[in-house]
């Protein structure tokens, strides 16, 4: 691990200065408590709140805070059910915490200038690994509608993802699994178009591709995150119910 003069100067590098707010503090010391050992994984913590900045969930909140922290507290969760030791629940709590990091990095010179300064904090490579398999690449020389081209994205996220080998696909499903679970759950901020458009992706590609590679009690999370949106957004009025709607 190198010294934290070299992290320092390594964070330095930045144009933008660190949030101190952000991981928040209740965040910063569940960390501390779950890995006490671990000078990394709180170094990981504050690169991807960087990458986030500038980001808020629709209630305002600030999207690490809202969303990168509650996804790998669910994905803790996820693995702990599922059995996984805790090298690889470390693996998974470390991608949690990147795996939308990449997406926010506006050119390759600069995945590979991060990568590099990961290598430097000695990030284990399946850490890496794990987090190209999570991020949904732009489809720049496509040629096709708008909702050919995400179908499409879709369609090649889940291939990555597949690509991946025994416990690293495992730890991968499992983060996507919290991530999805964690966007259902707190769908009713936006709007009630974007609702169903999220659902049936979610039906379509999503639940089938976990249930065909994770036991039901893993997916029945996202199928109690989708009741409990349904019942919400039926409570408020914001859609109609569905007749042919399977109860699940």
């Amino acid at each position: 691990m190198p010294k934290k003069s070299d992290v320092s100067q390594l964070f330095r590098s930045f144009k933008h200065p660190l949030d101190v707010s952000v991981p928040n503090a209740t965040f910063r010391k569940f960390i501390e408590n779950r890995f006490p050992e671990d000078e990394l994984t709180p170094l990981l913590a504050k690169l991807s709140a960087h990458y986030h900045r500038d980001q808020r969930r629709a209630n305002g909140a600030p999207y690490f805070n809202a969303h990168i922290a509650p996804v790998s507290i669910e994905f803790l969760d996820l693995a702990t059910m599922m059995g996984l030791n805790m090298e690889d629940i470390h693996k998974g709590f470390q991608s949690a915490l990147l795996h939308d990091a990449w997406e926010n990095m506006r050119t390759e010179k600069e995945r590979k200038n991060v990568k590099r300064l990961l290598r430097q904090l000695e990030i284990d490579p399946d850490v890496l690994a794990i987090v190209e398999a999570l991020t949904k690449r732009q489809l720049r020389a496509f040629k096709g509608t708008t909702e050919e081209r995400e179908k499409t994205r879709v369609e090649e996220h889940l291939k990555n993802i597949d690509s991946l080998e025994g416990r690293l696909s495992k730890i991968a499903l499992l983060v996507k699994l919290a991530d999805r679970t964690h966007n259902i759950a707190t769908l009713h901020y936006l709007s009630p178009k974007f609702h169903e458009e999220y659902l049936q992706e979610t039906r379509e590609h999503f639940i089938p591709f976990f249930e065909e590679r994770l036991p039901a009690q893993a997916v029945e999370r996202l199928h109690q995150a989708i009741r409990h949106h349904r019942a919400l957004t039926l409570l408020k009025g914001q859609v109609p119910r569905a007749s042919n709607e399977k109860n699940r």
